[in-house]
């Protein structure tokens, strides 16, 4: 996002304009004339020099309100200490003459490029006009809306960003990338598709749009238009940064592709440097059980085993699943007593209690195969492995009872 906001700000429209309509105004007052022309062939240092030295000379007049203009924005590009003073100086000085809305702009501007974004927009507020069909508008409006992004007040954002994307302009673009981003900061995903959805085959599409654009087609549920629009990325020779490797292992691994989720995940976990994302480390886990490289399972599953979460919960469930295909009683029944004992996936806590009871059983703990059966009654009476449990509970109790 931070890339699209410094776009086209400095000298634009304002400079330009204002520039010829001093050049027509001037006459033949040849030292006035050359400090604009050092102006406008951007030797803003030697600019600076004749308009202060055409100040000290000459009276107040309006030739000389425009020198003290130009003065001001030359201070600006210089980034003289002197910049702001200048610029506030003049409009306090002339608050109605007609280089003061510019004057503002170029103040808004210098507090956005040295990052005070709240005085940038208190600044811009003051002449902010909708109608964008005026290019001087329409400049000061977008870096408006990017000051507001800054200080992450969106619904302001928003609104200037959707009437800058209406009509055909330099900043359209940029405006519906932003826009987008809002709706998906809103979760209205499907306004941010649609704000997005045309930048999808532009070949020079900032990374910022690719990311985003990813992103809403993962929590669109859209996960094989996700892996075909990466892929096409890739197949253009582009970068993928660890962020979308996450989203495209992501969406294999939604797909029940666990190979190659695996290659993107483990890109993913690697690139990001983030040992403490537990539901990476249970995807990269589960989908390495899925394709039967256990050790490796067991390797990302144990990172995740410690702790009273979700992740926890589904990490201990799975081990236990694993050490029960390699029949390691032991480690199974362990892993499944600690799964039993989380209750954030139901599904996981009543299955988890049934093998406990089983394991318990079979390595002679009939207390403990006891204790889980009668758990399970208590919890799922009318639970689908309540025959199970029936016929484990009697040989349980009467063991225990030993």
């Amino acid at each position: 996002m931070k890339k699209l906001i410094f776009i086209f700000f400095l000298f634009n429209f304002f400079s330009k304009i204002l520039a010829q309509n001093t050049l027509s105004s001037v006459g033949d007052d040849a030292e006035f004339k050359a400090a604009i022309e050092l102006f406008n062939n951007k030797q803003y240092a030697a600019a600076q020099t004749a308009f202060q030295q055409y100040i000290s000379k000459n009276a107040q007049d309006e030739k000389n309100i425009q020198a003290e203009y130009y003065l001001a924005i030359c201070a600006s590009t210089l980034e003289s200490p002197n910049a702001l003073l200048l610029m506030n100086n003049f409009i306090e000085k002339y608050p109605n003459h007609l280089r003061a809305k510019p004057m503002y702009f170029y103040l808004g501007n210098h507090y956005f490029q040295k990052k005070d974004f709240k005085a940038a927009a208190q600044t811009l507020e003051k002449i902010y006009e909708p109608d964008y069909t005026i290019p001087e508008n329409l400049e000061a409006a977008y870096l408006q809306g990017s000051a507001y992004m800054e200080l992450r007040k969106f619904d302001q954002a928003l609104k200037i960003f959707e009437s800058i994307k209406k009509r055909a302009n330099i900043y359209q673009t940029n405006a519906s990338y932003y826009c987008a981003y809002i709706y998906f900061l809103n979760k209205d995903y499907d306004k941010a598709f649609a704000n997005i959805k045309n930048m999808e085959n532009q070949k020079d599409a900032d990374q910022a749009v690719q990311t985003l654009l990813a992103s809403i087609y993962f929590k669109k549920n859209r996960f094989v238009e996700l892996i075909n629009y990466l892929e096409r990325l890739q197949k253009q020779g582009k970068t993928i940064p660890a962020t979308m490797e996450l989203l495209l292992g992501d969406s294999y691994y939604m797909t029940e592709q666990y190979e190659k989720a695996i290659t993107h995940l483990e890109i993913a976990f690697n690139g990001l440097k983030n040992d403490s994302d537990s539901a990476l480390i249970y995807r990269l886990g589960y989908s390495f059980h899925q394709v039967q490289k256990l050790p490796d399972a067991i390797f990302y599953l144990k990172k995740i085993v410690v702790g009273e979460n979700e992740w926890a919960q589904r990490a201990n469930f799975q081990l236990g699943m694993i050490y029960l295909w390699e029949k390691d009683l032991q480690n199974a029944y362990f892993y499944f007593d600690k799964a039993r004992k989380m209750n954030f996936v139901d599904e996981m806590t009543e299955i988890a209690t049934v093998n406990f009871a089983k394991l318990a059983f079979e390595i002679y703990d009939f207390k403990g195969s006891l204790n889980g059966c009668e758990i399970y009654l208590e919890k799922y009476p009318q639970g689908m492995y309540r025959s199970q449990i029936d016929s484990l509970i009697g040989d349980a109790f009467l063991n225990s009872e030993e």
